[in-house]
């Protein structure tokens, strides 16, 4: 019971914050870290109800004279020490809002932020309210991500939360594309936007491929498993079986990055159009019979005729979008040419946020500083007519970024559990079930999008990340349901 109860609690997490703005509305942030730290409670009483427990058994063991197995404190211990990392991150948080290098200046006197006493060689931070405000929600989300992996229990379970995240995704997809096509000037009809290049609920058209993808990876691990799940029960039909529904609703699903206008988008969208090449017609013709050539052949046929026949609905339908962003590459590429200038998000701001990290790289500037230091060691790329700095929240590299911010350490112990956790499940010997394979293929390519983009500044990306990342690397360890 307790399981259901966590996985409810992840999916009103990962839909509201789809629906609040992508995570962007100006209370979404806050609310978000309550719904996530209130994870906590039933993570408490379990740990309560297993304290309870070991006491009970330390009792009935010493009644009869034999100590307890070692087998239970190997087993908190091992626990614990997977999850130091994160402990240790958070203890961070706490000192560097308990030892600000900076304080805010009065905004009649100009505002700003002047320098004040600190101890250099602990952690810091710039604005203490705005990195209190980042840290509840990234901490809320680890405490979720801890509480989901060990309360929850059934494969059944997992595929729930993964269908509703799935169908949420495409009841977004299907009003975002509703007002693309009718030209709406405002978000869902109703918000006015701050940036013209808004999706559905998302404020930004690259949030919203990132989210995209992340769903269609959903989709076409729910796709496999369904899938297997028929050929494994006898007598099951067709009928019955959602696995249509899922790769059809896919399909529909990529449609909507193209329209959407993202060339980040549409490059990751490419990537993972040749991973679906591969997986469907190529690898399973491995698994079968080589002789079968012709079988093999109308495989990959069908395979290459259907993303082809993606390919033209996408562009016959995103004409216009694909080719406003067609003509801004092509000037980009023109100016690259002919005086050898390049956009400043992808070569000045990494640039120059490299130069911010290695000014503090133990500790970083704290969580949520860059849009406040970054002018500071900005170059006169980023330099207005007025001869001030103007203002970047990101700096279009979250790994860079998230370095500058956190620093090595910070960087490191954020890090450590799901890279480890991934390690462990990539060398396990036991086959891997679809749904870890393409969750954590579309967890890849969000990190590699973060290269030169910023999903993880989108509040609801970064939930869904943290969710999907545990989803995928518990599931393997679940009994078949």
């Amino acid at each position: 019971m307790p399981g259901r109860w966590i996985t409810l609690h992840a999916g009103i997490l990962l839909v509201g914050s789809a629906w609040a703005l992508g995570g962007r509305a100006g209370w979404a942030e806050e609310v978000m870290a309550v719904i996530a730290w209130s994870a906590a409670l039933p993570g408490l009483r379990s740990l309560y109800s297993r304290w309870r427990w070991n006491r009970e058994a330390r009792a009935f063991a010493f009644a009869r004279g034999r100590p307890l197995h070692p087998s239970h404190v190997r087993s908190c211990l091992h626990h614990l020490w997977l999850l130091s990392p994160w402990m240790m991150l958070c203890v961070l948080l706490v000192i560097s809002l308990l030892n600000p290098s900076y304080e805010p200046i009065d905004y009649a006197l100009g505002g700003g932020f002047r320098q004040i006493a600190h101890i250099p060689y602990l952690p810091t931070t710039v604005n203490v309210a705005r990195t209190a405000e980042k840290a509840a929600l990234l901490s809320g989300l680890m405490v979720l991500a801890v509480t989901f992996y060990h309360l929850v229990e059934r494969r059944d379970d997992l595929r729930l939360l993964l269908t509703a995240v799935f169908v949420n995704g495409l009841v977004l997809s299907l009003l975002g594309t509703v007002c693309e096509l009718s030209e709406t000037e405002r978000i869902l009809g109703l918000v006015e936007p701050v940036n013209r290049q808004f999706f559905a609920s998302f404020t930004y058209a690259n949030h919203w491929s990132a989210f995209a993808i992340l769903g269609i990876c959903v989709g076409l691990g729910l796709y496999e498993d369904h899938r297997d799940r028929r050929q494994r029960k006898a007598g099951s039909s067709l009928r019955t079986n959602p696995a249509p529904f899922f790769l059809a609703m896919v399909f529909f699903y990529a449609l909507t990055i193209p329209l959407s206008g993202s060339r980040a988008g549409m490059l990751i969208l490419v990537i993972l159009g040749g991973l679906v090449f591969y997986r469907f017609g190529i690898a399973r013709s491995r698994t079968g019979n080589r002789r079968r050539f012709l079988g093999t052949l109308t495989r990959v046929s069908i395979t290459a005729a259907a993303l082809v026949g993606v390919c033209a609905l996408a562009f016959y339908i995103a004409q216009r979008p694909i080719e406003e962003r067609w003509e801004k590459t092509e000037r980009q590429w023109q100016a690259l040419m002919e005086a050898n200038k390049i956009d400043m998000r992808f070569h000045s701001a990494p640039r120059d946020t490299w130069k911010m990290g290695k000014e503090k790289p133990v500790w970083g500037w704290g969580l949520g500083s860059f849009v406040h230091v970054f002018p500071v060691f900005a170059g006169p790329a980023f330099a207005t007519r007025e001869g001030t700095i103007m203002r970047m929240e990101f700096a279009h590299n979250d790994w860079l970024q998230n370095w500058a911010e956190l620093g090595t350490v910070g960087s490191l112990a954020l890090i450590a559990v799901p890279a480890g956790l991934t390690v462990r499940v990539l060398r396990a010997k036991r086959a891997r079930p679809p749904v870890t394979t393409w969750l954590l293929t579309g967890l890849f390519l969000i990190l590699f999008l973060a290269t030169f983009e910023f999903p993880f500044s989108n509040a609801a990306v970064l939930a869904h990340v943290f969710v999907l990342a545990t989803a995928a690397l518990r599931y393997p360890s679940l009994p078949r349901g």
